[in-house]
């Protein structure tokens, strides 16, 4: 991002050489084609005149071989190679990888000693945030309804968990034909959006 605001004076766009290939330097060496190794190989040519994201994607890869080692022993040299790599580089940010590396060097080696890995933790974590975000900050049309009328938790409008059962009323009703005509959104009872809308006709 650094590199791209200093050559091109903005943020990413789809036409710019090193937005284009984002996803390619995220992507490990050995499942690049050579069509993705061309792509990278020119738009590192002309995105990138300092060879700073080649130093920063190189030290990438030298991260990643370290986890893909079979041993202990070759994980160590590996990483070693890593941090003195990143410690003699110019690049500001690949000196702090460095730094971080030399720091966690313990931790990062216990992978190979006991095969534990806080992926499967960090996964649960990032489920829990993006339902979090979901539910809270960006509420379903009918909630949004709902909570305008201020009629939650009054025994008129229900939600999953609140009296009345798992389906909700809204205020929204038109009439048709003389008779009122009311739509009522039907709540899913695992997720608490809105699945389908359901019209029904009042008695007179």
């Amino acid at each position: 991002r650094r590199v791209q605001n200093q050559t091109l004076g903005h943020r990413g766009r789809k036409d710019d050489p090193l937005y284009k290939i984002r996803k390619l330097l995220l992507t490990g060496s050995e499942r690049l084609n050579e069509r993705g190794r061309d792509r990278i190989l020119l738009s590192l040519r002309t995105g990138d005149p300092n060879d700073e994201v080649v130093g920063a994607w190189l030290a990438k890869e030298s991260v990643r071989d370290v986890y893909l080692a079979s041993n202990y022993d070759d994980a160590a040299v590996l990483l070693d190679k890593a941090i003195a790599g990143c410690a003699d580089d110019e690049v500001a940010e690949i000196r702090s990888l460095g730094n971080t590396l030399a720091s966690w060097r313990t931790e990062i080696l216990a992978r190979h000693t006991t095969g534990a890995s806080n992926g499967p933790t960090e996964g649960l974590n990032l489920c829990v945030k993006k339902v979090k975000r979901l539910s809270v900050y960006r509420p379903s049309q009918a909630r949004s309804w709902m909570i305008r009328d201020r009629r939650i938790g009054t025994g008129e409008t229900a939600v999953a968990g609140w009296p009345g059962g798992w389906q909700c009323e809204s205020n929204e009703s038109r009439t048709a034909t003389g008779s009122p005509v009311t739509r009522r959104p039907m709540w899913g009872w695992r997720t608490g959006t809105c699945r389908s809308w359901r019209s029904e006709r009042l008695p007179r």
